[in-house]
């Protein structure tokens, strides 16, 4: 696994995000994170849930919106009733997981944060040596010519493109 430098100094800024993720978005909800809502004796958390039409395993239900298109479980401080009673555990995976993402190619997984989240870009953008890639021992990978991309994938050429412009912007945002 590689993963951006940033990417475990992250942590969301809440009330004081300039761009909240908590509005404007869908917030998918897997059965068994609805369940577990369900389970819970909150009337607030269960009247603001519904099931998707078509509900598969992965996106089973969504958390709704107000009429100001926030999430419903956001309170006048724009911090999350959930995670405020219930701990940060209790959160969906669209919740916790974002805004880090993680891109598995066969056997290499690399874990980064989605720049549209202000804190990640501040972690990214506040000094130049914010950004580096590590390997599964935190030691930083030379930006010359990443292998990101498995050996399986070596005959994919969107793939090696894609790794390509990869290290040409690695080594653009290190120079």
């Amino acid at each position: 696994m590689y993963k951006a430098s940033y990417y475990d100094k992250f942590e969301c800024i809440g009330s004081k995000c300039s761009n909240s993720c908590c509005i404007g978005w869908t917030i998918d909800l897997d059965m068994k994170t609805y369940v577990s809502y369900l389970e819970k004796k909150d009337a607030r958390l269960k009247s603001n849930i519904t099931k998707n039409n078509n509900p598969t395993y992965e996106m089973f239900g969504e958390i709704k919106r107000d009429r100001n298109n926030r999430c419903s479980m956001l309170d006048n401080d724009n911090l999350c009733h959930i995670q405020k009673k219930y701990s940060k555990d209790l959160l969906s995976q669209t919740c916790s997981n974002f805004p880090r993402r993680k891109v598995n190619y066969g056997s290499t997984q690399i874990a980064s944060g989605l720049i549209s989240c202000p804190e990640i870009s501040r972690l990214l953008f506040s000094k130049k040596e914010s950004f580096k890639i590590l390997n599964q021992k935190n030691k930083t990978i030379n930006h010359n010519n990443l292998r990101i991309i498995p050996d399986e994938y070596r005959d994919d050429i969107y793939a090696v493109n894609g790794e390509q412009i990869f290290n040409l912007l690695y080594k653009t945002y290190s120079d």
